[in-house]
């Protein structure tokens, strides 16, 4: 299969003729050795090609980590989670989900509303 984003040396034009055999070898080959080079701007605008593929994979941060529970537990058992993970004290972790400040450490995480996969912002008092 052919690349039309390449440039193809059929579609050059050899403007030196020689009628000698033996050096047609040779300048065919020196032609393919050089390139051409498109800036990337030309290769986009090129109507064959298509963008680079992107990565679906949602990148981590350094101070992102994961947490595993169950949507019957406390607020309190998050933060006692958070607080063995990240060395915060519980009464200084303030929770967000949404930009909504999470409150009462005694309700569970469902009454919450909090959803498998939610990302929930800590903020310290430090």
């Amino acid at each position: 299969m052919e690349n039309k984003c390449e440039t193809d040396d059929k579609e050059e034009n050899n403007s030196f003729v020689d009628d000698d055999s033996f050096d047609k070898p040779f300048t065919k080959a020196a032609k393919r050795s050089k390139k051409q080079f498109q800036t990337v701007e030309e290769h986009m605008n090129s109507s064959d090609c298509l963008p680079p593929r992107r990565s679906a994979r949602k990148r981590r941060y350094r101070d992102e980590k994961m947490f595993t529970i169950s949507s019957q537990q406390t607020l309190k058992d998050l933060k006692v989670m958070i607080m063995s993970e990240f060395k915060v004290a519980t009464y200084d972790q303030h929770l967000y989900l949404n930009d909504s400040p999470l409150e009462g450490n005694e309700q569970t995480l469902a009454s919450l509303n909090v959803e498998p996969n939610s990302l929930i912002y800590l903020r310290s008092r430090d």
